[in-house]
């Protein structure tokens, strides 16, 4: 066996052993099973694995040459004999075969060949008998859920927000989303595994797809004891595409200045947005851009205060927060259903995970019938939300006015050396003074307006 300690994280290593007795018919007769698996998944490098392998055989000095070209007539005399031709010198007759050194192989020299043997690694024996011929007997594939197993270990080891599973012109990709850094993952996939993969996702969560199908799917599933993942199922013209928000269990902990928001917009937030003072909090900005996070670390600081009811409807639950009755729901119609039935639990504080052409409406209503009311909304900036309100609820700008209690615009900005985002935030507080000023005037008027205001509505 192949001593791991030291090559991988902890968390790693039974996958690894477990997936390599999957993937051998019979693990117990090789000395170096988990290389082959560390090998295709480019869990350590090349250089490292060869040295380990060396170790586990006692210290036998084991080569990887580079292969050179041989004849297909020639290749085809050592099919089936546990070796694998590596290189062939036509000058003096001579050709040199990989052979595994727990494997005690006899080869004769072929019509006045003269065979060399070479002792190579497991993972290259693999790699070059599965080149000149097919997948040596001993070895099984590996099943999807083993090969998405693997993928998210890594995807939660980067602490990535999302994983992309994707079939391209050549092949398939994965790659992350680590704050905002797009990382490519060092496992393999072929375009097999893609819609494998899909299969077993779909039919776990109980919506199976037709192989032809192009609506897009939205479903939740389990990434393990301590994750969830929110999964959109695409067809793109190469095959199937799948994007996984990674979802952690842990209970959100987090103060607004632990999440690197800047000391004025913390205040804002704490005056402002957190004040009893009635009518809809919106936070805009772009996908990704923490606004549920900053919504829930606000809802906590309320909470610890003041003894209040919150409750939440979102699509699904993304981030665990102690004292808010936490509504998940996994569809279109239940998302309006229990957006529409929020007033009859009443609460004291409601949050609408997103404003959408479903929710719009309702969240509007909400905040007029006395409710403090959080939500967010997708939009460019603090003076483009009432065009964006407008857009999803075709209510005129001045009944939009009048629910208003607050913007917050949120954007992250990655820094580089540091590895990490920082918010960067602009917002409005909408004063009975500054609405004055709003009624009645245009979408140009009214951005013009809120460019000015932007940044100024606290003071």
């Amino acid at each position: 066996m192949l001593n791991l300690a030291g090559l991988l994280p902890a968390s790693q290593l039974e996958i690894v052993r477990g997936q390599a007795q999957l993937r051998f018919a019979d693990y117990s007769t090789f000395t170096t099973p988990e290389a082959v698996i560390l090998y295709e998944q480019q869990m350590v490098s090349e250089e490292v694995l060869k040295e380990a392998c060396e170790r586990a055989y006692g210290g036998i000095k084991l080569e990887t040459p580079e292969v050179s070209y041989i004849p297909r007539e020639l290749l085809r005399e050592f099919d089936g004999k546990d070796c694998v031709p590596i290189q062939y010198d036509t000058a003096n007759m001579v050709i040199r075969v990989g052979v595994l050194p727990e494997k005690n192989v006899f080869i004769p020299d072929v019509r006045g060949i003269r065979v060399e043997k070479v002792l190579v690694p497991i993972y290259y024996y693999v790699t070059h008998y599965t080149r000149c011929y097919k997948e040596p007997k001993f070895l099984y594939a590996i099943p999807a859920s083993d090969k998405f197993q693997m993928i998210t270990e890594e995807a939660i080891s980067l602490e990535a927000s999302d994983i992309t599973i994707s079939v391209l012109a050549k092949g398939a990709t994965v790659y992350y989303n680590c704050r905002k850094k797009k990382v490519f993952s060092k496992r393999a996939l072929s375009e097999k595994d893609v819609v494998d993969i899909a299969t077993l996702l779909t039919t776990k969560a109980g919506c199976p797809i037709a192989d032809n199908s192009c609506k897009p799917k939205s479903f939740s599933v389990q990434l393990g004891l301590h994750h969830r993942g929110r999964v959109l199922l695409s067809k793109t013209y190469y095959g199937r595409s799948m994007t996984i928000r990674v979802l952690s269990d842990e209970i959100l902990n987090t103060t607004l200045e632990e999440l690197n928001i800047s000391e004025d917009t913390c205040t804002f937030v704490r005056d402002v947005m957190e004040s009893e003072e009635k009518g809809l909090r919106l936070f805009v900005g772009e996908t990704h851009s923490g606004k549920n996070t900053t919504i829930l670390a606000a809802l906590q600081e309320i909470i610890k205060s003041r003894s209040l009811k919150v409750i939440s409807i979102e699509q699904p639950v993304e981030i665990l927060t102690d004292g808010i009755e936490q509504i998940s729901v996994e569809t279109d119609e239940e998302y309006k259903e229990n957006a529409a039935a929020l007033l009859r639990q009443n609460p004291d504080i409601v949050y609408v995970a997103e404003m959408s052409y479903i929710t719009a409406l309702d969240t509007m209503t909400a905040s007029n019938t006395g409710k403090v009311v959080f939500s967010t909304i997708h939009a460019n900036s603090v003076s483009d939300t009432i065009a964006r309100i407008q857009d999803l609820t075709g209510l005129s700008s001045d009944r939009i006015l009048l629910s208003l209690q607050s913007v917050c615009y949120q954007v992250l900005v990655r820094n580089e050396e540091e590895d990490k985002l920082y918010p960067k935030n602009t917002y409005v507080h909408f004063t009975d003074a500054l609405k004055e000023e709003l009624y009645g005037k245009s979408v140009g008027e009214i951005k013009q307006i809120l460019s000015r205001e932007e940044n100024h509505g606290y003071t």
